[in-house]
């Protein structure tokens, strides 16, 4: 909180030292928005029990079989090596798939991937592999993926 003091525009919404004066006041500084506070409560209960090393591992794990299916297809990822993230897997696309189609494709599955920001819109698309996702949701979506790509 020292920290905090010391911080000028802390904002408004997250300002954890107004947040810490109206606490002791037994108060909110705004009507909280308890559905995500409950949400939040739950979420950390999972987290909590699969423990942070597990579920940093599972990402990291994700993460790899991701970055290896983009190797075999001789794409490259957008981020050098060592600032990667362990969440989402950016990969250029170097061989111009059609990203909209194949997100169709895809959705008519129950999943997707997100096309690249602005610029990067079909020259990268992104697999995001955080949360609760499980490897096995990471395997389907890469065998749905193959399927497209033999379709051709």
């Amino acid at each position: 909180m020292k920290r905090a003091e010391k911080i000028e525009n802390r904002g408004w919404y997250f300002d954890l030292v107004r947040m810490e004066k109206h606490r002791l006041k037994d108060s909110s500084p705004a009507t909280p928005a308890m559905s995500l506070i409950f949400a939040l409560d739950k979420q950390l209960d999972r987290i909590l029990a699969e423990g942070l090393e597990n579920r940093f591992a599972r990402h990291s794990a994700m993460a790899k079989r991701v970055q290896d299916w983009a190797d075999e297809h001789d794409l490259s990822m957008y981020a050098p090596e060592g600032f990667r993230s362990q969440t989402v897997t950016t990969v250029k696309n170097e061989r111009g798939w059609d990203v909209s189609a194949l997100n169709k494709f895809l959705l008519a599955r129950g999943m997707r991937i997100a096309n690249g920001y602005g610029a990067l819109k079909n020259i990268t698309f992104r697999i995001a592999h955080m949360g609760e996702t499980q490897m096995e949701d990471v395997d389907e979506l890469l065998e749905a993926m193959e399927e497209f790509l033999k379709k051709g």
